[in-house]
C-alpha cells in the first residue's frame, strides 16, 4: 500500500525518469519480489525480470542480490545500482537500476547519476517514514517546485564540471586540443562546453 502511494508522487516519478535516462530503465520490486514499477523499458534488460512476466523480479532484481550499493549484472552487462526502502525499520521495496558500465562513464556523468539516487532515496524514505508514522495524505509536488528542484540539481551538476573541466585544462596548460582527445570530443564541443561554463583562459 504505501509503494502505491508513493508512486503517485509526481518528484519520485520524475526522479525515477530521470534515472532512467542515464541506466536505461529503473525497476521497483517489492518484498515479495514482485515489480510494482518501472521506468523505461525492461526488454533490454532481461536480467531484471523472470521470462516473459513484467511483474516478477529477476536475478538482479531480487532480494538476494546486493541490497544497496553497485552489483555485478548477472547477465555480464555491467553494474546494478540498487537501495532498499523501508519505514520504521521495515522494509517494503528495492530500487534496481539497469547495468551500466562505470568506468565508461565522465566523472561528472557518475557525479550526476549518484546525486540523482541520493535525493531519489531520501524524497522516497522521508514520504515512507511521514506515511508509516503519521498515516499522512499523499501530496504531489507541484510542477513549480519540481522545476526549482532540478533547477537547482542543474546547477550543482555544472558547478562540478566546472572544477573538474578548469583542473583538466589547468593540468595540460589549457592546450584544448590535447584534452580533446583526452575527453574524446571534438574541439568544438568541448570549447562550447567552456564557454558554457564561464571558463576563461589566464592571460599570464
Amino acid at each position: 500500500m504505501f509503494l502505491e502511494q508513493l508512486l503517485r508522487l509526481q518528484v519520485p516519478r520524475r526522479l525515477l525518469a530521470e534515472v532512467a535516462k542515464l541506466c536505461g530503465t529503473v525497476v521497483i520490486c517489492d518484498v515479495r519480489d514482485i515489480i510494482c514499477h518501472t521506468s523505461a523499458g525492461t526488454a533490454a534488460w532481461p536480467c531484471l525480470v523472470v521470462g516473459n512476466d513484467p511483474a516478477v523480479a529477476g536475478p538482479c532484481a531480487a532480494w538476494t542480490s546486493s541490497d544497496d550499493g553497485w552489483s555485478a549484472c548477472g547477465s555480464g552487462r555491467g553494474e546494478h545500482r540498487s537501495f532498499v526502502l523501508s519505514a520504521a525499520g521495515e522494509r517494503l521495496g528495492r530500487v534496481v537500476t539497469g547495468g551500466i558500465a562505470r568506468t565508461a562513464l565522465l566523472e561528472s556523468e557518475l557525479y550526476h547519476l549518484e546525486q540523482l539516487l541520493y535525493l531519489l532515496e531520501g524524497s522516497m524514505s522521508t514520504f515512507l517514514v511521514e506515511l508509516s508514522n503519521r498515516s499522512v495524505a499523499v501530496r504531489s509536488a507541484s510542477e513549480d517546485e519540481l522545476s526549482s528542484f532540478l533547477a537547482r540539481r542543474r546547477g550543482a551538476v555544472e558547478g562540478f564540471e566546472r572544477v573538474e573541466l578548469l583542473r583538466d585544462l589547468e593540468d595540460l596548460h589549457w592546450n584544448v586540443a590535447a584534452l580533446a582527445l583526452r575527453l574524446h570530443l571534438s574541439k568544438r564541443t568541448l570549447f562550447a562546453r567552456i564557454a558554457r561554463l564561464g571558463l576563461v583562459r589566464p592571460l599570464s
